[in-house]
């Protein structure tokens, strides 16, 4: 079973509870390819060999063919059409795998009302050919009434191609049709009938324990479901035989195969019209029941979706993204436990560019070269396949944070900023850093590692220098940064400031200057102004950021040459108060010194 599995999933996504508006989903989805007609499936493979994923995409008449850059860009390499195909390629009538052995991956389409699908190959200079082999669905005694509903490939035979396998979902032919590669084109169609429960889902994997690939179909119309999804076995020959069935939760709208617990060991994602599930594989082809996804809801019927599989988060287990039905314009990612179920759920919206319309298919693949599983989703309404980069993302505000007015000098109430990790994987915090007049009395996040389910948080106040308007923000660096906006109010509360001289004598104020606690009722700046005879003779200029500061201020030349022979003097010690606002109060105290 390749990296990236495809799953296609009928049913309508309930709506998941987005971030309100005051928030932006990070990261975000930027458009790489946009196309004349709608698009609607999704395939990715390596096209020209070069270890870079490229796209298939299914649209009206046609499928595009673009080569992946390495860095994130895609460009057009061919558009492979016929007359016969010109019809909505609807999903589950596109696929990509190499059926003529020459390990190029070729291109399988399906028209949704025609008995037909069209093989398009390659030629020796890698292009696709203008004109494909079309392989009639119709076998010995079957109606000609025989729709494609359902397309998947797999080397059934173990001969180094890919083999056709066609779920046909007309009612008066239903059943898998089988069409082994050969070196020329393919063996004689094999039918497989199914009755009963209506099959409409197709997957192939590794469900068994002989390592040959195996069929799996899911029943949408099933009475009791207890026949909700049926497995055939490979033989390793080319020849399936039917197996066992397995019960479902409901009518199963698609199954998907992946390796959930063990590698190289299958197991299936169902969704059926209450809610994804988990069947894990057991010998022989068997299912057990798995884990229950609470989640997500798919209420059948109506709508569609799609999906696949990868490792997107890098932990080693496999995760599904689904896209599509009434969810809206999200992809929702279901990041696997290791253990057959999944340990979180979540969405990430186009945002800005969201489409009105659901998306119709998603792909993963390392679209940039930097190891990690990015994501591709198709938006019909825009003709368009957006990216969503694997990068390091968290949920934060794009609207300024304000806080209350606050009187100069003072500290606001606080405001608290959590930042969700929203990426694809665990997260790795930095710093964070504050500007303006604000600061961070809190901080859960610097130097922590953030789960896909975990989040950290700021605590952040104003502390305003200067009446008027303030602005800065905190910003993660590389992740995010927020506004922050306050007003400074003036505080029209004039500073007291108190002075306490202890007792000294003339001769040592004279000598070493007059010690002096100052002392007032908030934060200001004080100008201490000594006077002999109304004539400034000391000076002392201080901050006080606590209840009280000692000072000295020493005496002028002029003033200790005057005083060299007093026996006592009188003196004015004058405190001018400034606050942080501009309010001033003056204080004055004699003081009476003695030789």
């Amino acid at each position: 079973m390749s990296r990236v599995q495809r799953i296609v999933l009928a049913g309508v996504l309930a709506v998941i509870a987005l971030p309100s508006a005051a928030h932006a989903a990070k990261p975000r989805f930027t458009p790489v390819a946009s196309f004349g007609d709608a698009v609607r499936e999704l395939r990715v493979a390596d096209v020209n060999q070069d270890g870079i994923g490229d796209l298939v995409v299914g649209s009206v008449c046609r499928a595009t063919v673009l080569l992946g850059g390495g860095d994130g860009t895609y460009s057009e390499f061919q558009r492979l059409s016929n007359p016969g195909i010109c019809e909505d390629a609807a999903r589950g009538r596109l696929a990509v795998g190499d059926v003529d052995g020459d390990k190029r991956p070729d291109v399988i389409l399906g028209r949704n009302d025609n008995n037909h699908v069209w093989v398009f190959t390659r030629t020796s200079s890698g292009a696709f050919v203008d004109t494909p082999r079309a392989i009639s669905m119709v076998a010995g005694g079957a109606s000609a009434n025989t729709t494609p509903g359902r397309i998947a490939t797999g080397d059934l035979n173990g001969d180094g191609r890919d083999d056709l396998i066609v779920l046909i979902t007309s009612f008066d032919d239903a059943g898998l049709h089988v069409l082994l590669a050969n070196p020329t084109g393919f063996d004689p169609l094999v039918r497989y009938g199914l009755s009963g429960t209506s099959y409409q889902s197709l997957a192939v994997g590794r469900v068994d324990a002989n390592g040959t690939p195996d069929v799996i179909v899911g029943g949408r119309d099933c009475a009791t479901c207890a026949d909700g999804v049926k497995v055939f076995t490979g033989n390793g020959d080319g020849t399936l035989t039917p197996g066992p069935a397995s019960p479902s939760r409901g009518p199963v709208l698609n199954v998907l195969t992946a390796q959930l617990r063990t590698p190289g060991r299958d197991d299936a994602i169902v969704v059926t019209g209450r809610t994804p599930q988990s069947l894990l594989a057991g010998d022989g082809g068997a299912f057990s029941a798995g884990a229950i996804t609470t989640g997500l809801e798919f209420p059948p019927p109506g709508g569609w979706a799609t999906g696949t599989a990868g490792d997107v988060d890098g932990d080693g287990r496999t995760d599904a993204v689904v896209v599509g039905g009434s969810s809206g314009p999200s992809v929702d990612v279901l990041f696997g436990n290791g253990a057959g179920g999944f340990a979180a759920e979540r969405p990430y919206d186009l945002g800005d560019q969201s489409p009105s319309g659901p998306l119709s298919d998603v792909g993963v693949t390392d679209a940039d070269r930097d190891g990690d599983l990015d994501i591709l989703a198709v938006a019909p309404d825009k003709r368009s396949v957006y990216l969503l980069r694997n990068e390091p993302a968290v949920l934060t505000f794009d609207n300024p944070t304000g806080f209350k007015s606050t009187v100069v000098g003072a500290t606001s109430e606080s405001r608290e900023l959590g930042y969700p990790n929203y990426g694809l994987r665990p997260l790795a915090m930095p710093k964070p850093v504050v500007d303006g007049p604000f600061a961070i009395t809190a901080d859960t996040c610097s130097g922590q590692t953030l789960a896909l389910t975990a989040h950290c948080q700021l605590t952040v106040v104003f502390r305003p220098t200067a009446a008027g308007a303030a602005s800065g923000s905190v910003t993660l660096p590389g992740l995010s940064r927020t506004p922050l906006f306050g007003t400074g109010v003036a505080d029209k509360t004039k500073p007291k400031a108190t002075a306490t001289v202890r007792k000294q004598k003339l001769k040592t104020v004279l000598s070493r200057g007059l010690k002096v606690t100052a002392t007032c009722d908030e934060a200001c700046t004080i100008k201490a102004s000594l006077r002999l005879k109304s004539k400034e003779v000391g000076k002392r200029t201080v901050r006080l950021t606590t209840a009280s500061k000692a000072l000295t201020l020493k005496l002028s030349k002029a003033a200790k040459k005057t005083l060299k022979q007093a026996k006592s003097a009188k003196f004015t010690l004058r405190l001018t108060a400034t606050d942080a606002a501009g309010n001033t109060r003056t204080t004055t105290k004699t003081i009476t010194l003695r030789r």
